[in-house]
């Protein structure tokens, strides 16, 4: 599977590095927000790339019951 382009970036699983292709769910991106504390001028915002399937594995058990998206389920 190769690394997908979606307006001239592409995209590839942060956990995985597998590229990540368009479906019902996927591409996902995790943005990370820093110094949430601080005012926005100390703040960094970075966007990384998934797989839906890759970011489940990802979460622990107990936040997994808390997630709710459309067309997202944990069986």
């Amino acid at each position: 599977m190769g690394i997908r382009e979606l307006n001239g970036m592409e995209l590839e699983c942060c956990f995985c590095s597998q590229g990540v292709r368009a479906g019902i769910v996927n591409p996902c991106n995790l943005s990370i927000l820093t110094n949430i504390d601080k005012l926005s001028d100390r703040q960094d915002n970075q966007l990384f790339f998934c797989h839906v399937e890759c970011f489940k594995i990802a979460l622990h058990d107990d936040i997994k019951e808390r997630l709710v998206l459309k067309q997202l389920t944990f069986e």
